[in-house]
């Protein structure tokens, strides 16, 4: 959040008739740094625009394990009294981190009446470029896989020092060294889903065929352990039957005014072979599905962004859109002004 923007929030505090408190949540090995200023511009518009103070908390969360036990993690955290939470309350996630507010959302409701009232109500839940029905198979396979190669070719170097620190002494590796750089290379991948684990399953791979003696299994068996976390994390990025119930849910409770819901997402127009085409990050529902409706669409065009090389397709605009010097600031004021249109 930049400083400007929350001193001015706070001078005109005095004048909010209202409060609502934000909780903003990262998505796939991301952390509070993903949203950028956009947590401080929301909360001084809410307050000049709208006459309301907004309380403003980031959640950070391992995005690797099972993920019933990431959304009973959130949902403690939530509900702990030292966090103070009352009145109403908005959950604001990117990517991956929208399907933990909903999945939680789901787990307060289902867990009513096991437990003391609580003193706040989760009013809406807004998402933005969140996979609810995957990520979208040109990202994966077009984009996705050409960004793996540039990434594993870029970081040779990387897998190198692996090896190097495998081939140190067996006792080292036994003692953490090669699991600790074997996480630090997943972070190639964090573009998207396939290439973190993809990158990672690629050095378990190689480690294997260059290492000799049970060193080559402690590599492996470190990173195979990376990726079964992280893959375990990803279980909704391929699970239709799942996919389609949390969105009915989400229907369901935004027809019933429980709370209300809007997934953002980025239409990138690029140059594909020649020609321009419109891709998304991620897969988005049917015109003739009943929640169509939950899914608003922002217009990028990145033949037109004197930033196109830092910007130039579906997955760079989904990792930068809270970055305004990067998506540009008709993109980035597109996603504010719609964020709190929706409020």
């Amino acid at each position: 959040m930049t400083s400007t923007a929350l001193a001015s929030a706070s001078a005109l505090t005095g004048t909010a008739t209202s409060t609502v408190t934000l909780v903003f949540v990262h998505g796939y090995q991301g952390s509070s740094e993903s949203f950028h200023a956009f947590p401080g511009n929301l909360q001084h518009r809410l307050i000049t625009q709208r006459s309301m103070a907004a309380k403003v908390y980031s959640y950070e969360y391992e995005t690797r394990g099972d993920n019933a036990q990431r959304v009973a993690e959130f949902v403690a955290w939530l509900t702990d009294i030292k966090q103070g939470l009352h009145g109403n309350v908005i959950l604001l996630g990117h990517s991956m981190g929208g399907l933990l507010c909903v999945d939680t959302v789901r787990s307060l409701e289902l867990e009513k009446g096991t437990r003391e009232p609580l003193k706040f109500t989760v009013t809406q839940v807004l998402a933005f470029d969140s996979p609810f029905l995957g990520v979208h198979p040109k990202a994966m396979v077009l984009t996705g896989a050409s960004k793996l190669n540039k990434s594993v070719s870029e970081h040779t170097s990387a897998i190198s020092n692996l090896l190097f620190t495998a081939n140190k002494t067996e006792a080292n590796a036994k003692r953490g060294s090669v699991s600790s750089t074997a996480s630090s290379s997943s972070s190639w991948g964090t573009w998207g889903a396939v290439a973190a684990v993809g990158a990672a399953a690629a050095a378990a791979a190689y480690a294997n065929r260059k290492v000799a003696g049970s060193v080559a299994g402690v590599v492996k068996s470190a990173v195979s352990k990376v990726v079964s976390e992280h893959s375990a994390f990803l279980g909704p990025l391929w699970s239709p039957g799942d996919q389609d119930s949390r969105l009915n849910w989400i229907l369901l409770h935004q027809q019933n005014n429980k709370f209300k819901f809007c997934c953002f997402y980025v239409i990138t127009t690029m140059q594909e072979s020649g020609s321009i085409s419109r891709r998304t990050f991620i897969s988005t529902p049917d015109a003739e599905k009943a929640y169509s409706g939950l899914f608003k669409g922002i217009e990028y065009d990145s033949t037109r962004n004197q930033k196109t090389n830092e910007c130039a397709d579906e997955i760079e605009a989904h990792m930068n859109m809270f970055r305004p010097a990067i998506i540009g600031d008709g993109v980035y004021e597109s996603i504010l002004a719609g964020t709190l249109s929706e409020m």
